[in-house]
C-alpha cells in the first residue's frame, strides 16, 4: 500500500492507480478502505474524463455495498 500512497501523490491522475489499489485493500479484507480509495478514483477518473475506470470502479463500489 506504501508504493500505491507513492504513485498517488505523486501521479493524482493515474485513475488505474486507485482500482489497484482499491482491489488490493478488498483482498485484504479493508472494504472501508477499498471504498474510500474507489471514490478517490471516481473523482480522478471524473477530472480526467475516463469514463471506463468510472464505470469500472462504480461497479465495484456497488459490489463492496
Amino acid at each position: 500500500m506504501q508504493e500505491f500512497a507513492r504513485l498517488l501523490e505523486s501521479n493524482p491522475d493515474y485513475t488505474a492507480g486507485y482500482f489497484m489499489a482499491a482491489q488490493t485493500l478488498a483482498r485484504a479484507e479493508r472494504t472501508d478502505d477499498a471504498k474510500n480509495m474507489l471514490l478517490d478514483g471516481i473523482a480522478s477518473a471524473r477530472r480526467t474524463g475516463n469514463l471506463h475506470a468510472q464505470s469500472e470502479m462504480e461497479a465495484m463500489l456497488s459490489e463492496l455495498g
